[in-house]
């Protein structure tokens, strides 16, 4: 099966560049700028792709603009190196994509006045789970309503990171122990990808506040919690197996247990059944004293 994926990032921009403005991509023509083709995105920003392990298709759309009436074919080439560059500036050890897995135009035109252009390539072979490859690519050449490059943005790094078995949008029910602020749980979270086996999510309603972790699927075992974000560092929080251990008064019992909420994932039914918890200075979850029960169904 193939995966097709349309960029219009892949595809290249018309757009005007003035001297000083090289760099400001999306502005509105200045008066006597020169036209000139680009990717549209700074050659130090990459494109970040995130696709289905199995066959998908994805567009990916630009604010850019074009001079009026001008057309241009643009020559494309791949280039590795700038994949070495990428890690190299960003401590990432981000494999090449093979060249046998996909295939790449050559060349992309673009029609006067449509300011841009897809540049369709297909993905050859079905991906693995959680991987992470890259493609460098390059503007060699461009000719017809102009020859000119736009100095910073004729270089591309796209990003291409395949989803985990895990990813993607889940209803969550369930209850948040608080000794202050105790409160039922009803939303929708997003589970994304970390690596193959895993994943990062909000930690109860605490989104907002940037609190998150990183957890693994093993097997039916849910398990390796991380903090992230504003999260407390382990062993501050992480999972539990203890019921209510700080004897907090807005506990609410009944359902709310670690043997209906055994920290597993049933493949079948795309169900989580979460618990968890956090304590500023706890060393343990006996010094937990926020506790999380969740439900967690796939979509």
């Amino acid at each position: 099966m193939k995966k097709i994926l349309s960029a219009f990032l892949l595809g290249t921009a018309l757009f005007s560049a003035g001297c000083s403005k090289e760099k400001v991509f999306f502005e509105e023509e200045l008066n006597g700028a020169k036209a000139g083709a680009g990717f549209g995105l700074p050659n130090s920003e990459p494109l970040s792709l995130t696709v289905e392990a199995s066959s998908t298709s994805i567009t990916q759309a630009i604010n850019a603009f074009a001079a009026s009436g001008i057309s241009a074919d643009i020559n494309l080439a791949v280039d590795e190196s700038l994949v070495t560059a990428y890690n190299d500036a960003n401590g990432t050890a981000i494999d090449v994509m093979p060249s046998d897995v996909y295939s790449l135009p050559s060349s992309i035109s673009i029609s006067g006045g449509s300011g841009s252009a897809d540049a369709t390539f297909d993905i050859q072979k079905l991906l693995t789970y959680g991987t992470t490859l890259a493609i460098g690519l390059k503007i060699t050449d461009v000719s017809g309503g102009t020859d000119y490059i736009v100095p910073g943005n004729s270089e591309l790094v796209i990003i291409i990171k395949v989803k985990n078995a895990y990813e993607g949008d889940y209803g969550v029910k369930g209850y948040f122990v608080h000794p202050s602020s105790p409160r039922a749980i009803a939303k929708d979270k997003f589970v994304s990808t970390v690596d193959p086996n895993s994943s990062e999510a909000e930690l109860g309603d605490l989104g907002g506040s940037a609190y998150y972790f990183d957890f693994d699927v093993d097997g039916s075992t849910v398990d390796n919690w991380v903090a992230v974000g504003a999260t407390p560092p382990a062993p501050q929080s992480g999972f539990m197996t203890v019921d209510n251990p700080t004897g907090n008064a807005t506990y609410p019992g009944g359902n709310y247990t670690s043997a209906n909420y055994p920290n597993t994932y049933d493949e079948a039914t795309g169900i989580f059944k979460l618990h968890y918890g956090y304590g500023g200075g706890a060393g343990s979850q006996a010094g937990y004293t926020r506790e999380i029960f969740e439900t967690w169904t796939r979509k």
